[in-house]
């Protein structure tokens, strides 16, 4: 499960953070908007980032405080974000509303500004979370490796069975041959009597048996990936193209991941947004009763991370192929007249020449 959950956590990382502003707000906005954008991380860190999406997927929401903080670099307050511990929530149903416990407030309502939460939608939230659908699949794997745990203790084992006649069962001869039979282990050579048999005892079905824990296992490997990646490519591959089941799998996340980010994002945009114009900007300074209508919209955008992958796999894709053309025509490859710095370029290599162009040109 933490694996899978981290998988899909992790791919949120390539997002670039972007903010949409009104081409109509005032210019200092647009400008402090600007420096916000290439600071977002002191909004929202990290680690508070992976700490939010790994509780919207497994709950469904994550409530979090809003921290006022004057950051002089950038000339503006800067609301971070403070996620609030889920061991001290609890949602009203009468009410219909969340509370916190504090340990020096005692119960508090989640109303108000200062007060945030990021949800995967609907009044419910918590009942889209993950964690409903991997109760079984957890519950499930660990009684299988008990029960395997079990059958490799008694099932699996063989018994040592030592058969002697009636009359020599409580001599001194057979509890000496008792004895060396108990600590005997593979290899050990052992002489009795003709009239008495010694002999392995097992299961008759053990070969197989272990596999119904087996297929139980890989079940709720394959369901954990499929509730958390959306798929259990990443489980079983077997066999035909890796390249192919690894981009199968990608186009298949990518739905799921599209929709972590699109909680994210308006969790944002409806609780701090609007308190960092607020208390950022003075309306009635431009003739204004609210700024809220220039309010910036935070965008993940993977646009050019993806233009990016696209292009990195047209380099690789174009150097393969140039590699084994050249390997193929060998020491005639001078004759033909190829031009090796169009490849390179072509192949991703940088040149210094190209590097020169551009600086002069900025």
């Amino acid at each position: 499960i933490y694996a899978a959950l981290r998988t899909r956590v992790q791919a949120m990382r390539k997002y670039q953070t972007k903010l949409l502003v009104s081409e109509s707000a005032p210019t200092m906005l647009k400008k402090l908007s600007k420096m916000l954008e290439r600071n977002f991380f002191k909004v929202l860190p990290s680690d508070v980032q992976v700490e939010i999406l790994e509780r919207l997927v497994m709950t469904g929401n994550c409530i979090f405080r809003l921290q006022l903080v004057y950051d002089e670099y950038i000339y503006q307050y800067v609301p971070k974000i403070k996620v609030w511990n889920h061991s001290y929530i609890f949602y009203n149903h009468h009410e219909q509303r969340y509370y916190v416990n504090s340990r020096e407030h005692g119960t508090i309502p989640v109303v108000g500004d200062g007060w945030g939460m990021f949800t995967t939608g609907s009044t419910r939230p918590w009942l889209n979370g993950a964690i409903r659908a991997l109760a079984l699949p957890f519950f499930l794997s660990n009684q299988a490796l008990n029960g395997w745990n079990t059958f490799n203790d008694v099932e699996s084992k063989a018994y040592k069975y030592i058969k002697v006649p009636s009359l020599k069962a409580e001599t001194d001869e057979t509890k000496v041959l008792y004895d060396k039979v108990l600590i005997s282990k593979s290899g050990d050579t052992l002489i009795s009597s003709d009239d008495t048999e010694i002999s392995l005892l097992s299961s008759q079905g053990r070969s197989g048996a272990y596999n119904t824990y087996k297929d139980l296992l890989k079940w709720s490997d394959d369901t954990v990936s499929i509730v958390l990646l959306g798929n259990n490519l990443v489980q079983d591959i077997q066999g035909g193209s890796y390249a192919a089941t690894k981009e199968a799998t990608q186009s298949i996340a990518s739905d799921i991941i599209e929709s972590d980010t699109q909680s994210l994002e308006d969790g944002i945009n409806k609780f701090v947004m609007p308190i960092w114009t607020d208390v950022n900007f003075t309306p009635y300074i431009y003739g204004e009763s609210t700024l809220q209508m220039y309010c910036p919209m935070l965008d993940l955008d993977n646009i050019q991370t993806q233009n990016e992958e696209h292009l990195s796999k047209a380099h690789k894709n174009y150097a393969d192929g140039f590699a084994t053309f050249v390997a193929s025509v060998g020491g005639a490859v001078n004759d033909i007249g190829i031009d090796f710095k169009e490849a390179a370029r072509r192949s991703g290599i940088p040149l210094v020449e190209d590097k020169l162009i551009r600086d002069d040109i900025l």
